[in-house]
């Protein structure tokens, strides 16, 4: 449910007001909001469109905003970690979203608060801040409840929008008895592809990646008013920052990642509420290290007196700048995935030096668009910063020992964040020629051709890629989106043509094996996707989708056993996993057994009460049990959730077909004959556009009739 923002004045007086009759303050809340994606210039007080963020500009006014405000990594899981500990990655040692875990040994601010009686909980959108990261140390309640993903389906994310994050927490605040808390919000909408949800405008001006951050800006104001009117004698602080922003095709780059320039560097950072003056504009370098000691000041915690970060609070009181020169910066994406030169940096304000093959120097302050590079021209300063950069970060850039499962990895690249499984390549001389800003371009090809896949121009994403493979034959991810986009077409025959192809060229690793025995399988060839997923497997043991592909594959040849233990290694490795919850239960389906059925697909809804495939297969098993209303409510659910669920959609209107009431049936015929992939369905498409002619024309007779159950997988 999307909330509808209210319009108005945040009166963060009520925050802040306390009964005269305490002499004792009572210790502030703290409301910490993370919003993924979100540039700094793209809010209205940081000079964006003054109507894209009402509710954050009128936060702004209401307390203090940091005009230089820098984060570390431009990637979620490493910024998250620098803002909830006050370390620099290279203290922290999450250097990338893939391939590392918080350990919880350095304190957190969750943990440094929950030591002092409060309460705490957190509520993130997306897969990066999975609690398998490790960021929920500290926490009582981590809701990471964002929606399964399927790590082949990589043209799409699912992602919980914000409002569907606000409204568990809201609950848990509501639970919440008298007593400090601390409630962070991570909302992950400007995050590509940029898609508002309904009601939403979907561009401003031109833009729709400012349409998501007006829509993030609206939940923002029901948040804030919420505390508002809820607020009665303990007062809250409100910080609000992003752990990175978006390049949106400055330097080349489309999205965020490989660069470290000002757009995906600089964030937006606003304090609210208890203890923070109003008004006022903090000059001077800002960094996420130094929110962790600022924060706790201003509730009257001590901070760590070992971390890098360092309280700001009595520069906003003052009304002084920062007093911060120079902050430390690092890009590893594409080192650790693509084997690319290791991106670090420095600022030394105005100053920023990037070190690469080509190395790069700007004046911030003359050139903030970070296009006249200063390097060549300034040796002494470049010199100067590489050394200060080496004194900075003396660890290790290499992946650590313990690396994510390939599972894991694979679904960071459901996000859009590729991983290599060789991870980089140690011991490299990097030349000018490695440099990203020579490789760049074919990043943003690929990232074009799924754009444009997205906005519906199918035939010209197919002809990107094809274009790019020809261009780039080793590009491993060019024919897995290809491939993808084949079978999302309903031709599964060609997607394993054009993964034979990568694998003949000698692209060969797990995952292309893998899926390439996936979409055999769509095709028919039964025998030939066993063969490749069992190679897959001997290549990448802990591959589970490979082993839930595998696990479907002996199903269909009548291997039930075999297929179940398929699935049962999938949850060893993933025991939230609700794909193979959702295939066991389809299992036990086809062995006629319901009721255990619905119990795994409940669990995979105790995961996720948002899996739509999870309500399908429940409606299914009503069905098997005689209970027609109860599957037609699951199967509404699911439609609801996932309407290009064409399986469930083709339940729901057959069921109404055959009810006393058939014209009812209608809009679900209509939307499935409309969108349903041809190849796959053609059948059940001729049967719906007879069934539709005879509803129209009165000339259809109520018979009721068997409703098919899901397909397996």
């Amino acid at each position: 449910m999307i909330l509808p923002a209210v319009h108005g004045a945040i009166l963060l007086g009520a925050l802040l007001a306390q009964p005269a009759s305490d002499p004792r303050p009572a210790p502030p809340n703290l409301l910490l909001i993370t919003i993924d994606t979100l540039r700094a210039d793209a809010l209205g007080c940081y000079g964006g469109a003054p109507d894209s963020t009402p509710r954050l500009d009128r936060l702004a006014a209401e307390g203090v905003r940091f005009a230089n405000a820098y984060a570390h990594v431009p990637l979620t899981l490493p910024s998250h970690t620098s803002i909830l500990t006050g370390r620099y990655p290279f203290e922290h040692g999450i250097r990338d979203n893939g391939g590392y875990r918080f350990a919880g040994r350095q304190p957190t601010l969750a943990s440094l608060l929950k030591a002092r009686g409060y309460r705490t909980g957190a509520f993130v959108s997306a897969f990066p801040l999975d609690r398998r990261f490790g960021l929920d140390a500290g926490f009582d309640h981590y809701d990471d409840c964002y929606g399964e993903r399927s790590s082949w389906r990589r043209a799409s994310i699912v992602e919980r929008p914000a409002a569907a994050t606000w409204e568990p927490a809201r609950a848990w605040l509501a639970q919440q008895p008298d007593g400090p808390w601390l409630l962070w919000l991570h909302f992950f909408d400007p995050h590509f592809p940029y898609d508002p949800p309904a009601g939403a405008p979907r561009e401003i001006a031109g833009q729709a990646y400012l349409a998501e951050v007006h829509y993030v800006d609206s939940i923002v104001g029901e948040v804030l008013d919420s505390i508002r009117q809820a607020s009665t004698a303990r007062p809250t602080l409100i910080a609000v920052t992003s752990d990175h922003g978006e390049s949106l095709g400055e330097h080349g780059e489309l999205t965020h990642g490989i660069f470290a320039y000002d757009a995906t560097l600089r964030v937006p950072w606003l304090l609210a509420g208890a203890g923070v003056p109003r008004g006022r504009v903090v000059d001077g370098v800002a960094r996420h290290i130094d929110m962790l000691p600022t924060l706790l000041e201003l509730l009257g915690v001590e901070p760590p007196a070992e971390i890098a970060g360092r309280s700001l609070a009595p520069a906003l009181r003052a009304a002084q700048p920062s007093g911060i020169q120079e902050s430390y910066f690092e890009a590893m994406s594409a080192h650790f995935g693509r084997g690319w030169p290791p991106l670090r940096g420095v600022i030394r304000w105005p100053l920023k030096f990037i070190d690469l093959p080509i190395a790069e120097l700007y004046d911030l302050t003359a050139d903030p668009g970070e296009t006249d590079n200063l390097a060549e021209h300034q040796p002494v300063q470049s010199a100067a910063s590489r050394a200060r950069l080496q004194q900075l970060d003396s660890a290790l850039v290499e992946p650590p020992d313990q690396a994510l499962s390939s599972e894991e990895r694979r679904k960071l690249e459901a996000l859009g964040y590729v991983r290599a499984p060789s991870g980089a390549r140690t011991g490299r001389v990097y030349t000018a020629a490695d440099d990203p800003k020579r490789l760049i371009q074919f990043e943003r090809d690929l990232d074009r051709a799924v754009a444009l896949y997205l906005a519906g121009s199918q035939t010209e994403a197919l002809s990107r890629l094809q274009e790019l493979i020809q261009r780039r034959p080793e590009l491993k991810e060019a024919y897995l989106q290809l491939a993808t986009f084949y079978s999302k077409r309903g031709e599964p025959k060609r997607a394993a043509e054009v993964l034979r192809g990568a694998l003949e060229r000698g692209v060969q690793d797990a995952e292309l094996m893998a899926h390439a025995g996936l979409y055999r399988h769509e095709a028919g060839d039964v025998a030939g996707a066993r063969s490749l997923l069992q190679a897959a497997l001997r290549a990448d043991p802990d591959y589970a989708d490979a082993h839930n592909f595998l696990g479907v594959v002996l199903a269909a040849q009548g291997d039930p056993a075999g297929a179940q233990r398929e699935f049962e290694a999938v949850l060893a490795l993933d025991p939230g996993n609700g794909e193979a919850l959702l295939n066991l239960g389809s299992l036990r389906l086809s062995q006629g057994q319901p009721r255990p059925a619905l119990a795994l697909f409940e669990r995979a809804l105790q995961q996720d009460p948002n899996l739509a495939n999870a309500h399908n297969g429940s409606g299914v098993a009503w069905i098997q049990l005689g209970e027609r209303d109860r599957a037609l409510e699951a199967w509404r659910r699911a439609v609801r959730l996932d309407p290009e669920l064409w399986d469930a959609l083709f339940n729901v209107g057959k069921l109404l077909l055959d009810s006393p009431d058939p014209r009812s049936a209608l809009p679900f015929l209509r939307q499935f004959v409309s969108g349903a992939p041809r190849a796959r369905y053609r059948k059940d498409i001729d049967f719906f556009n007879i069934k539709i002619n005879e509803l129209e024309n009165g000339e259809h007779s109520w018979i009721q009739g068997s409703v098919p159950i899901q397909e397996l997988g």
